[in-house]
C-alpha cells in the first residue's frame, strides 16, 4: 500500500480512533464517556466495510473500495466529515481531495408507497417565519 492510498487512510483513522479512546479512558475517575460515544458512533456500521475492504484484492479494488467507504463514512454527517479530516490530518494525511463532494441535505423524500414525506426540521425563527407567513 502506497503511504497516501485511501485504505491507509481508513487505517489511519481506526488507529487514531482506538489512541483516542484509550486516552478518555485512561483514568477511571474521569471518562469523557460522550467523546467516546461520538467516535465510536463514527464507526459504527463502519467497521465491517473497512475490514471487508482491507481484503479485497487486487489492490485497484482495494483503494476503489475504500474510497467508497471513506465518502459513506464522510456523509454521515457534516461533523462526522469534520472530524474524519481533523483525524487524518493528526495523522499526516490530507483527507479532503478524496472525498466526494458533501451531500445537500435531504429535506423531502419518498416513502414505501411513493408517497412525498417531510424530513424533520430543526424549529429555528425561519421555520417559524416561513410557517406563519403560509397559515397566517
Amino acid at each position: 500500500m502506497a503511504g497516501t492510498s485511501e485504505m491507509s487512510m481508513c487505517a489511519a483513522l481506526l488507529d487514531r480512533s482506538v489512541a483516542q479512546i484509550g486516552e478518555l479512558a485512561a483514568d477511571g475517575r474521569y471518562v469523557d464517556r460522550q467523546a467516546i460515544v461520538r467516535i465510536a458512533d463514527a464507526w459504527d456500521n463502519n467497521t465491517f466495510p473497512l475490514f471487508d475492504t482491507a481484503l479485497t484484492r487486487p489492490g485497484w479494488w482495494r483503494q476503489r473500495r475504500a474510497r467508497a467507504a471513506l465518502g459513506r463514512m464522510a456523509d454521515l454527517s457534516p461533523d462526522s466529515r469534520a472530524w474524519m479530516i481533523e483525524q487524518a490530518a493528526i495523522a499526516g494525511y490530507r483527507l479532503e481531495p478524496h472525498l466526494p463532494p458533501p451531500v445537500a441535505p435531504v429535506v423531502h423524500y419518498r416513502d414505501y408507497q411513493g408517497l412525498v414525506q417531510p424530513d424533520v426540521v430543526p424549529l429555528t425563527a425561519s421555520a417559524i417565519a416561513s410557517v406563519v407567513r403560509n397559515y397566517a
